[in-house]
């Protein structure tokens, strides 16, 4: 039976498993990716599934362009390029309502929004200029920053906080705390004019206690671009950089266990009888999957265990359908609004959504409006014969469907609003997504339903908090730890940053100074 060491195994080779070792290798340790599937990159993937013919499958905006990792690691270096959008933005509701957003667009925002709420438009202008400046250490301090116990501080000790008060003290009264204990849907009520679908197509607009989601949502939103050439192109050149550095990649290479001795994680065994041993596990795994291949259970694990059994999978996935045209889709007579990076179709206002995600959750398909991107207007690398590539998402179900019949429905919503000679089409469903991607179980693109339960110092649990598990020598580094799904890599930086600190390691990256000052302060709290 073949064998092998190093320092650190990584199971998965995703955004997050492939951060976290880029990070441990560039600190010069031994360090090798388990990735089951031949494509490295997980959800940052592209295909083709006609020739000349390429999509983004799964994830198409990258969400973390304010993570640190493109810049520590240097990824412009392997071919990494981001495209940002003066109109990032907009929407269309289904009698006629239109209205534009940018960060890069000030003027056009706040013009699109005045027609219908002067007092929205002027609280987002102030918003816009608040956060401008300071809207990527903002972010920092939340998604990539580790959690913190819920009791152990007040608010205004915890890094974000202090962070708003020195910097930005205005945005304490845009945001109040009170604001935490409600659910997305209380607070967006009263901008009733345009169905705010981005800041709540993540989180249960009902859920009550995750009002915090909203801000965060929103300024992220604002930060988000695109990989040119695709998402994959992040991907590899994160794996680029890691091979670089000495590190090892082993693909198809599932892992079937992870070999426990006593109490502790020493390495893996896949699914053709390697095994391969190391000092420290980190799974990017859910963390119910990753428990469950245990070989065996250890006695301070056996009570996570338990819990991880009641694990909530996300309430609804995605249904995409990716199309190519003969030109770039225009908006019909009458639905006039410049098209932006983003736009949001088919509803009518925010009573329209709350209906709908109700149907969602009852596990009823509804094709009601999602939003649409021509990706062609934005890179010109995906189709070889000079044909416009686009694609409509639309929140979905898990359950049973006929994919021909939600692709004419899906097809016959775009022709509501667009005018363009559809050619061919390829698309996936919540099954789809599980058969190619086994992580996200039920079509869950974020690992796990976000819930109070299931979101900051409880993702995954109160146990296995901030990546450290029961489980001596585990680690967890996916989506289902915090800060959660979507590319954005906070969940393997902030592992290895506790790798590092639990090993003793000198890290040849520096935290943010309002990180440190936290630490300095209240580090041993």
């Amino acid at each position: 039976m073949i064998t092998e060491r190093y320092d650190f195994v990584i199971i998965g080779g995703g955004p997050n498993g492939l951060g976290i070792a880029a990070y441990l290798s560039k600190s010069g340790y031994k360090v090798c990716i388990c990735e089951e599937r031949l494509q490295l990159g997980g959800g940052a993937e592209n295909a083709e599934p006609i020739p000349g013919f390429r999509i983004d499958p799964h994830a198409t905006y990258l969400y973390g362009a304010a993570a640190p990792i493109f810049e520590q690691l240097e990824l412009w270096k392997f071919g990494f390029r981001m495209r940002y959008f003066a109109t990032l933005s907009g929407a269309i509701t289904s009698d006629g309502k239109a209205i534009i957003a940018g960060r890069f667009n000030r003027e056009g925002t706040y013009e699109s929004i005045k027609k219908y709420s002067p007092r929205d438009a002027e609280f987002l202008r102030i918003m816009q200029d608040t956060f401008k400046p300071y809207a990527k250490d903002f972010l920092r301090s939340i998604f990539w920053t580790p959690p913190y116990p819920p009791g152990q501080y007040d608010y205004d000790e915890l890094p974000w906080f202090r962070f708003l008060k020195e910097k930005v003290p205005g945005a304490l009264s845009l945001f109040p705390t009170e604001y935490m204990e409600l659910s997305t849907y209380e607070i967006l009520a009263p901008a009733t004019y345009i169905p705010p679908l981005p800041p709540i197509e993540m989180v249960d607009p009902e859920e009550t206690g995750m009002g915090f989601m909203v801000p965060l949502l929103v300024v992220r939103a604002t930060q988000k671009c695109y990989t040119y050439g695709g998402s994959h192109r992040f991907a590899s050149a994160m794996a680029r950089e890691f091979c670089s550095l000495g590190g090892i990649i082993l693909d198809n290479a599932e892992v079937e266990k992870i070999i426990v001795e006593g109490k502790k994680a020493v390495g893996v065994k896949l699914k053709d009888g390697r095994k391969i041993f190391a000092k420290v596990v980190a799974s990017s795994l859910p963390a119910p999957i990753t428990f469950e291949k245990l070989s065996q259970i250890p006695e301070s694990a056996k009570e996570e265990s338990q819990i991880l059994n009641d694990w909530k999978w996300d309430k609804w996935s995605f249904f995409t359908l990716h199309f190519t045209s003969k030109s770039t889709p225009k908006l019909k007579p009458g639905r006039e609004n410049p098209l932006s990076f983003m736009t949001i179709i088919g509803f009518s206002n925010l009573e329209d959504v709350m209906d709908f995600f109700r149907k969602l959750k009852e596990g009823k398909p509804e094709i009601r409006g999602g939003h649409f991107t021509c990706q062609s207007m934005f890179d010109d690398t995906l189709s070889r014969d000079g044909k416009v590539v686009s694609f409509l998402q639309v929140c979905f179900p898990y359950c049973d469907y006929k994919k021909e019949e939600i692709e004419r429905e899906l097809l016959k919503l775009c022709e509501e609003y667009f005018e363009f000679s559809q050619d061919e089409i390829a698309s996936e469903g919540p099954k789809e997504i599980e058969m190619r991607l086994t992580s996200m179980v039920r079509g869950s693109i974020k690992h796990g339903d976000y819930t109070p339960t299931q979101m900051g110092y409880f993702r995954p649990t109160e146990n296995s908090s901030s990546s450290a598990t029961p489980v001596e020598g585990l680690y967890l580094c996916g989506a289902s730890t915090y800060p959660g799904g979507l590319i954005i890599g906070g969940p393997g930086y902030i592992a290895a940053n506790r790798v590092c600190d639990d090993l003793g390691v000198k890290k040849w990256w520096k935290p943010p100074d309002f990180i440190l000052k936290f630490l300095k302060n209240y580090g041993d709290k």
